[in-house]
């Protein structure tokens, strides 16, 4: 789950203006439900993996996902 959500937050802030991820957005793109959404975004934000105000991945985010790629490839 923790891939999905990081790859939504990514995928929606690459393809926005701002540079920054709408919760709903993130939600519609991992296919969860939101109090399931809220809790991994705490969970995260406690990894130190996001940032929830404003929800923008960390360094620490996007090195989860190069090596979740990586050993999934």
């Amino acid at each position: 789950m923790y891939n999905d959500i990081l790859k939504a937050i990514t995928d929606e802030i690459t393809t926005k203006d701002d540079s920054v991820a709408k919760t709903t957005r993130v939600q519609l793109r991992s296919n969860l439900v939101y109090d399931k959404l809220a809790r991994y975004l705490d969970e995260l934000e406690g990894k130190k993996m996001i940032l929830q105000s404003p929800l923008l991945i960390t360094n620490k985010g996007r090195d989860f996902l190069q090596d979740y790629n990586r050993i999934s490839n």
